[in-house]
């Protein structure tokens, strides 16, 4: 196990360890699709008083998901019942933003969110320069670097509108 899993996995008993280090991958895109579907597509639903449609995609994902597990779980074990899960999260997304426009038209977010892959992506590969080591220094460092590149980049691409809020915040 290298630093990090050994780390991340004290919490779980030994039987346990090895499945989730499988699994938890498949469990962070699940909850991702879920929290992108839920936190923004699903608002058409709300805004357009359309929840009934919001209810119907669920409901075609639920069935989905418990068809797929009764295919997959007998050949994949756990990992075909994360792998449905996956699949059908992302057929909730897909038919939440398709019929989604149909009850109210949300404004795009795609720029916003390359622009955020940017600067997550900017923030990475100055962490990964890093020179590696353990301890508590490191990870104070680690973590304020990352911190003070990521919030330029936030400043840089304006995500959010931030340089505004910057801006009146010191003009106070």
């Amino acid at each position: 196990m290298t630093g990090v899993q050994t780390c991340a996995l004290p919490i779980l008993g030994k039987e346990f360890q090895a499945a989730s280090i499988e699994l938890i991958p498949w469990f962070v895109v699940a909850a991702l699709l879920s929290s992108v579907r839920s936190y923004y597509y699903d608002l058409a639903f709300y805004l357009g008083q359309q929840t009934h449609v919001q209810m119907m995609i669920m409901a075609v994902a639920a069935l989905l998901n418990i068809a797929l597990n009764f295919w997959m779980i007998p050949v994949f074990g756990l990992l075909g019942a994360a792998a449905a899960s996956v699949v059908a999260h992302i057929i909730a997304v897909g038919l939440s933003a398709i019929l989604g426009r149909w009850a109210f038209r949300l404004p795009s977010v795609y720029g916003d969110v390359f622009r955020l892959l940017i600067a997550v992506l900017v923030m990475t590969v100055v962490l990964l320069l890093l020179p590696g080591s353990d301890g508590i220094l490191t990870l104070i460092l680690s973590t304020v670097l990352g911190g003070i590149v990521y919030l330029g980049c936030v400043m840089l691409f304006d995500l959010g509108g931030v340089r505004k809020i910057v801006v009146r915040f010191f003009a106070n």
